[in-house]
């Protein structure tokens, strides 16, 4: 779930949230890019473990290179980073 907040620069902001439903109550919680890196890299680590992790290692960089790419999340896909993402697979499958 997304929603749009103005900062003091006026500029609108989407910012992730997290909606947790309780018996009595539901509380809304922003989600920091922080949290989001570190699932990724949770799992990486669970996915390294198994034998398929080349493919999933790739995708979970792949990832984290668009969070860290604002400019380049809706405009240019998988195609400029593949060959960054097969240099860091290497070194981190070696």
């Amino acid at each position: 779930m997304k929603k749009k907040i103005k900062s003091r620069n006026t500029k609108i902001r989407t910012v992730k949230y997290k909606i947790y439903k309780n018996k009595y109550f539901t509380t809304i919680k922003p989600v920091s890019k922080e949290d989001i890196f570190l699932k990724t890299l949770k799992k990486l680590m669970c996915i390294y473990s198994r034998q398929s992790a080349k493919t999933d290692i790739e995708r979970g960089i792949r990832w984290k290179k668009l969070l860290t790419n604002k400019k380049n999340r809706r405009n240019k896909h998988d195609k400029n980073l593949t060959n960054n993402v097969d240099t860091a697979v290497c070194k981190m499958v070696k």
